[in-house]
């Protein structure tokens, strides 16, 4: 626990004036009733957003508050509530509105949060990173395949391709996820669709995780309709062996 300061003259009835100013964001408030001490802080809070509709992020950002729970949690719900105050929520130092949110408390915020930044940054894997809080392993699949950690919740998934011989575990992840009955096929599309428009077609090569999902994606929805593409598991064959013998096990 950081060490408590006795910065209150007027015992725990002004710290529990400020306390709450603080948790109502009523910034006014908190900053008549801050010790001095931490006055210059919450007031360059007030500052940096006394313009309705034009924080000054990297101010606010910059007067990082003294490490007292109830300062940081504040600090941390201003900067994510101010970086999602517009219809795509905004970065700062490399971390979505929903991370400060999170450490803010604010956990219902900062899920429609991540949703609305995924609905235009499909492939930000800051953002899946954090979904994984929400939604677990399909979260956890898209994080590691558009370059995010390799959480925990795809440990096993790892193992298994990786003890199939596959190099690049992660192009492999929505296909093994599927492979598994771990995700269903439209997990798969989209996985694959929020990466097209920054990479370039190129011919699947043997090992291509990629090139495999997207074949997945074409034999499925061929034999779904009764029929077969002799050419697409021809490909799938070629590009993973182990992994073209699983999808014969899973469809039967």
């Amino acid at each position: 626990m950081p060490p408590q300061l006795p910065l209150f003259d007027g015992g725990d009835l002004a710290s529990t004036r400020f306390s709450e100013a603080l948790r109502a964001l009523d910034l006014a408030a908190a900053t008549a009733l801050a010790p001095p001490a931490w006055r210059p802080v919450v007031e360059t809070w007030a500052r940096a957003l006394g313009v309705p509709g034009h924080p000054d992020l990297p101010a606010l950002h910059t007067a990082r508050p003294p490490d007292h729970p109830a300062l940081v949690v504040a600090w941390n719900r201003l900067l994510g509530r101010a970086l999602d105050s517009h219809g795509i929520p905004g970065v700062l130092g490399d971390e979505v509105a929903a991370a400060f949110l999170l450490r803010g408390g604010e956990t219902d915020r900062a899920r429609a949060s991540l949703a609305r930044h995924l609905r235009f940054h499909p492939d930000d894997p800051r953002a899946w990173a954090l979904m994984v809080r929400f939604e677990g392993l399909p979260a956890a699949v898209r994080c590691g395949f558009h370059g995010g950690p390799l959480v925990d919740e795809v440990g096993d998934l790892v193992e298994v391709i990786t003890a199939d011989g596959l190099e690049n575990p992660r192009a492999w992840l929505p296909a093994y996820a599927w492979l598994n009955g771990l995700v269903d096929l439209e997990a798969v599309k989209a996985a694959l669709n929020a990466e097209r428009p920054h990479r370039q077609a190129t011919l699947p090569l043997p090992g291509d995780g990629r090139a495999f999902a997207a074949d997945l994606v074409r034999a499925e929805c061929t034999r779904l309709k009764g029929e077969d593409d002799p050419e697409v598991l021809s490909r799938m064959e070629a590009a993973g062996p182990a992994a073209f013998r699983r999808y014969r096990l899973r469809i039967g």
